[in-house]
């Protein structure tokens, strides 16, 4: 049997939970700005271990990026549950000799609560430091330990998060299709790290299909049930492109989600459709959605909609729908998030049109998506564009 050393262990724990790809994190900055101020210090910061450096992932003060793990205070954590503390550095052997104790002005005060992940393997330190020779009371040590559980639960919290977002991202569509004078692209932008907006497309053969799904909700609950719905419609996708009434497919696939919607009294909207790129005939489907426009290239404005609820609401047949692009027409359609970023919601339609005309399909999207960085949605924000090529 391999014996996996502790250094081995952690290395893995952290590559697992890609912590050091995930930079900078503001709510750990925070934190560290909350013991700075409490505890009166020069400086606080939140390590991580990798490999033979210690990089921060959030700190307050005159910190590195990163440091050689050999230099840090924080290599002493490795070895304890508790924390570790020197009153005057330049005083204890453990210390004396790091390049920061050696430096002028010196650090002389350390106070460092090792960070663990569940199974017991501590892959970093909550810390802080100062200048001048100090301790600290039961009741400050107490407090200091109840801000390191803090930013112990925020940075895996923060790493999970990144993990579902990379698995929920790989999911989706990564680039515009292209099939014929006809083309369709895509993009999300969820309003946690992950969210309840699904999108999809591809073809097979000369038939194109997509659709955009968004569940009730937002953040992990309505993205572990996304990945459903997910899975649920690509599932049978190939049913589609062979003719399969889309009505039928969205009652197909609410009968394969009823236990999951039942359990989480939760509620799917679908607009799902399929184009024959040679007779330019485009099928879809409306399960509570609204959200789709068909902007004619004569200046024309149509919303495709449907009366059907979503999945999960009121189990009934679902109708399909049938409309003809004709060269420049193209469907626009998009998640409730965009409601929020408009100045009348009502007028959506309208809003929709006047970022979408003037611009190329991938222009549109890189400037409705912008718009929630400068005006954060209450929920995800996704944007599908399929065009009829001139």
């Amino acid at each position: 049997m391999t014996i996996v050393s502790a250094d081995e262990r952690r290395q893995r724990v952290v590559d697992i939970l890609g912590l050091p790809e995930r930079g900078s994190l503001p709510v750990l900055d925070r934190i560290a700005r909350i013991a700075r101020r409490m505890f009166d210090v020069p400086s606080s910061a939140v390590t991580v271990f990798d490999a033979d450096r210690v990089f921060i992932p959030g700190g307050s003060g005159d910190l590195p990026e990163s440091i050689p793990r050999e230099h840090t205070f924080c290599q002493h954590v490795l070895d304890t549950s508790g924390p570790v503390t020197t009153s005057d550095a330049t005083c204890d052997p453990r210390f004396r000799d790091l390049p920061a104790v050696r430096a002028d002005p010196a650090i002389r005060f350390y106070l460092g609560y090792p960070l663990t992940e569940p199974g017991g393997t501590v892959i970093g330190a909550f810390c802080v430091f100062d200048t001048r020779t100090r301790e600290f009371d039961a009741a400050q040590v107490a407090e200091f330990s109840d801000l390191a559980a803090w930013a112990q639960r925020e940075l895996l919290a923060e790493a999970e998060s990144g993990r579902a977002r990379a698995a929920q991202t790989a999911l989706l569509p990564d680039r515009p299709l292209r099939i014929g004078d006809w083309s369709v692209t895509g993009r999300c932008a969820a309003a946690l790290n992950v969210g309840g907006d699904y999108f999809d497309y591809g073809a097979d053969g000369h038939v194109l299909h997509a659709g955009l799904a968004d569940v009730m909700g937002k953040g992990t609950a309505a993205a572990l049930l996304g990945s459903s719905v997910h899975g649920a419609l690509r599932g049978a996708i190939q049913s589609v492109t062979e003719g399969m009434d889309l009505g039928r497919y969205l009652q197909r696939a609410e009968t394969q989600l009823a236990d999951e919607l039942d359990r989480s009294g939760a509620f799917v909207t679908v607009f799902q459709l399929s184009a024959d790129t040679r007779t330019h005939r485009l099928r879809y489907a409306d399960a509570g959605f609204g959200l789709a426009l068909l902007l004619r290239a004569t200046g024309e404005r149509e919303r495709l909609t449907g009366d059907d609820p979503p999945l999960g609401l009121r189990r009934r047949e679902r109708r399909e729908h049938q409309v003809e692009l004709l060269p420049g027409d193209r469907l626009v359609c998009v998640s409730d998030g965009v409601l929020d970023l408009v100045e009348n919601p009502v007028r959506w339609p309208e809003a929709v049109e006047s970022l979408v005309r003037p611009s190329t399909d991938a222009e549109a999207i890189d400037t409705i998506l912008g718009l929630a960085t400068e005006r954060p949605p209450l929920d995800d924000v996704t944007v599908i564009i399929v065009q009829r090529h001139p």
